[in-house]
């Protein structure tokens, strides 16, 4: 059955109007663009911001950050393969010369692992990560998602990484 308006054709003509108007006045930014200036600006006051701990925290609680399947996948085999050695921290609890890294080493070794997923990450992030917490003393091991199908050499990878190497 076809739906049938309650609205008079004047009142419709109202709505629109006033939703036009609405539309010109919350739209100003439409066909705007930032400036390079501008950009680098936000930038730099958004990289200084990110560097409060406060503020950090704040942001990973709002954003309702939790741990992702792939990564209560990684939780799981880290504490089966490795008791009491690792500890996720990939909700913001932690961070680490302003960077939120995934799992820490919980004995003092300062050892980090992030998983990063093919969708999100680019292999170009791993060597500006990784060079992040390097210059903070922590050496990090990069895991991608689709490492976790191959169990037998992602356990051995972590072994020969808490050893020593990478």
């Amino acid at each position: 059955m076809p739906r049938t308006s309650k609205h008079s054709q004047e009142t419709k003509d109202k709505i629109s109007a006033t939703m036009k108007l609405r539309r010109k006045e919350n739209d100003w930014w439409v066909g705007r663009k930032h400036t390079r200036a501008s950009k680098k600006k936000m930038s730099r006051t958004f990289l200084h911001a990110w560097k409060d701990e406060k503020y950090a925290r704040y942001m990973g609680l709002s954003q309702a950050i939790r741990p992702t399947k792939p990564e209560l996948e990684l939780t799981e085999l880290l504490n089966e393969w490795f008791p009491g050695e690792w500890q996720y921290t990939g909700d913001g609890r932690l961070l680490v010369a302003g960077t939120n890294p995934d799992f820490i080493n919980k004995n003092g070794k300062t050892k980090i692992i992030e998983l990063f997923g093919e969708y999100y990450h680019e292999n170009d992030e791993v060597d500006k990560r990784s060079k992040r917490f390097n210059d903070a003393g922590f050496d990090c091991l990069v895991i991608w998602v689709k490492e976790l199908e191959d169990k037998e050499t992602l356990k051995e990878g972590i072994s020969n990484y808490m050893k020593g190497g990478r």
